[in-house]
């Protein structure tokens, strides 16, 4: 089985990634790391062989993930997938990447776009960051039933305790110091990607946690009331869809 975490940027997709993987290699499974749609399609029929297999194998992405190719396995996909208030994606950004607020929107459009192509997927599951903040637990057990593995009541505890906020910090923090430094003097495309400051294993980077510390209503103290208004004037119908409230409501 190919497990997809494909969530929305700046919304718990990491966390739900390493939730599952965890998990997943606990079972005997294997992570695959970070794909994007390219490399997906590269890699189609590797993958496919992986969906048809027995054992679990798991992947990150949030490109859209192509569902038309030929000769693919689909049955044996699992999508996960993460959304969040888009305000609060559209401040994480904009403080993870140092983005204007056009930057964000391009971001947030395209992953829109992603979310459109998967929602009706046969087999996904959607978890939504406000109901998952800090219950890493619950968001891992809804995980654990959905792709229905095997794992104890012990082993689940353990698993979301280790990517709590906390320690996601101290996590975060171990990555090097020369990709910070080449991170905070900009350096431009395509040096910036190849010189990511990720860990390979996780996929954190050592800014994963802004300075909000992934607050829910970090937005209303993080963004100017301008910024709310143009963002909730793009996407009111999406912010009106997932049930949020707007600013002025």
């Amino acid at each position: 089985m190919l497990v997809i975490c494909n969530g929305m940027y700046r919304s718990g997709s990491t966390l739900q990634y390493n939730l599952a993987r965890e998990a997943i290699q606990l079972c005997g499974g294997e992570a695959l790391g970070f794909y994007t749609a390219e490399t997906f399609e590269e890699h189609a029929e590797f993958l496919s062989k992986r969906a048809s297999s027995e054992k679990y194998f798991i992947l990150k992405m949030h490109d859209y993930v192509p569902l038309d190719l030929s000769d693919f396995y689909y049955d044996g996909v699992r999508i996960l997938y993460t959304f969040r208030d888009l305000r609060a994606v559209v401040l994480s950004i904009k403080e993870k990447l140092d983005y204007s607020l056009d930057a964000a929107f391009l971001m947030v459009d395209e992953a829109l776009m992603t979310e459109l192509s998967l929602i009706n997927f046969e087999y996904i599951l959607l978890q939504q960051y406000e109901v998952f903040y800090r219950r890493e637990v619950d968001m891992l057990q809804g995980i654990i039933d959905f792709l229905g593995i095997d794992v104890s009541s012990c082993a689940v505890t353990e698993i979301a305790d280790k990517h709590s906020v906390e320690s996601t910090r101290t996590a975060q923090g171990h990555v090097g110091g020369m990709r910070k430094f080449l991170h905070r003097i900009k350096l431009k495309w395509p040096f910036r990607y190849i010189f990511k400051a990720s860990d390979q294993t996780t996929l954190l980077h050592f800014n994963h946690i802004s300075r909000f510390a992934g607050v829910i209503d970090s937005w209303k103290v993080g963004l100017q009331a301008s910024e709310i208004s143009l963002i909730e004037q793009r996407y009111l119908s999406w912010l009106i869809k997932k049930g949020y409230e707007l600013n002025g409501d």
